[in-house]
């Protein structure tokens, strides 16, 4: 019987707002995983800043970044091959600032990967991405070339090891529009949890 708890992946996005430009972003990830689904952040930066582009503040500039072309947050999630997952994440409508009342609005999505790719660049090149707005995707650790599984996964006993595989998860999105705010740090939490999807 597989343990249906969920795991949670919590990181910070933590943003720098100078008066004559965005100075950079860190995410600080707290992992929590176990029981046959392990998640792991391989990337601890999403850089809006990668796009090298100067903001003032006031000017209601809008920075867009998508997950082909510029550094996204990634996580892998990697859990049994042969079954579904349940990806939910939380995100924020807004960064804060960490000393003062100020809010930067924020707009962040994800894409997963799940063709068994070997390395991060090609899993971005096979992604799926959710559309904006939505904060839940299923879909199989390892796609199945026929969609829905035909035979139930075979039951785990002593002596056998379930396959596992490795899906990407890729978090980007868009800043601004900068507006009136204040210099200084900008924080914000974003949960993702993960479960082996029940399809009741």
């Amino acid at each position: 019987m597989i343990n249906q708890r969920p795991y949670r992946l919590l990181f910070i996005l933590i943003l720098t707002l100078a008066p004559q430009m965005l100075a950079g972003q860190r995410i600080n990830f707290g992992l929590y995983a176990g029981q046959g689904i392990t998640l792991t952040a391989t990337t601890e930066v999403l850089d809006f800043n990668s796009k090298q582009t100067v903001i003032n503040p006031g000017t209601e500039e809008i920075i867009t970044m998508d997950y082909l072309n510029y550094q996204p947050a990634v996580v892998t999630i990697t859990a049994q091959a042969d079954l579904d997952v349940s990806v939910t994440v939380s995100f924020p409508d807004s960064l804060r600032l960490v000393e003062g009342s100020f809010a930067l609005p924020v707009d962040l999505q994800f894409a997963y990967s799940n063709l068994g790719a070997i390395n991060e660049t090609t899993a971005k090149t096979q992604a799926v991405p959710v559309p904006l707005g939505l904060m839940s995707a299923i879909f199989p650790v390892s796609r199945r070339a026929g969609g829905t599984r035909a035979l139930p996964p075979t039951p785990q006993h002593v002596g056998y090891t379930p396959p596992t595989a490795t899906a990407y998860l890729f978090i980007y999105g868009s800043l601004g529009p900068v507006g009136d705010v204040g210099a200084g740090t900008y924080t914000g939490m974003i949960n993702i949890t993960v479960e082996y999807a029940t399809h009741d």
